[in-house]
C-alpha cells in the first residue's frame, strides 16, 4: 500500500498528489487533470501508473473515499447525505455507497451514526472497518 510515497516521483505525479489533497477533490477528474497539466488524458494515466504502480483513476478514487469517511466522521458538518455525496465528486449515491462499503466494509450512514454516537463516550475513537 501506497509504495509510492517511498520512490522518486515526477514532478507531475506530485502534483496530482497535491492536487487530490485540496478541498475541492469533488471537482478533481483524469480529464481535470490532464487539462490542467495540458497534457492528453490516456498519456496521464499511463505516466501516474508507471511512477505510482496504480492507476490514476484508483487513486483519485480512493482520495474521494478518504475524503468523504472524513467528513461523515466530523460531527460538526451536518450536510445531509446526497449533498456530502456531491461535494466529494461522486454522482450517483448507490454506486458511492457500493464502493465505501466495498473499501471501508460499513455502511456510510453506519459510519455517520458511529461518529455521532462516539462523541458521547470519548474523543479519538475510530470506527471498527477503520481500526
Amino acid at each position: 500500500m501506497n509504495t509510492y510515497k517511498k520512490r522518486k516521483l515526477s514532478t507531475r505525479t506530485k502534483l496530482i498528489i497535491t492536487s487530490c489533497s485540496n478541498d475541492d477533490i469533488g471537482f478533481i477528474t483524469v480529464e481535470n487533470l490532464a487539462v490542467l497539466l495540458d497534457v492528453n488524458p490516456s498519456y496521464l494515466s499511463r505516466k501516474f501508473k508507471e511512477d505510482t504502480d496504480i492507476t490514476l483513476i484508483s487513486f483519485i478514487t480512493a482520495e474521494k473515499l478518504k475524503r468523504m469517511a472524513a467528513n461523515l466522521l466530523n460531527r460538526k458538518e451536518k450536510p445531509d447525505f446526497p449533498e456530502l455525496t456531491r461535494m466529494n465528486g461522486f454522482s450517483r449515491s448507490d454506486y458511492l455507497i457500493h464502493i465505501f462499503k466495498e473499501n471501508f466494509g460499513i455502511h456510510p450512514g453506519d459510519m455517520r451514526k458511529y461518529a455521532k454516537n462516539s462523541g458521547r463516550r470519548r474523543k479519538n475513537l475510530h470506527p471498527p472497518a477503520l481500526s
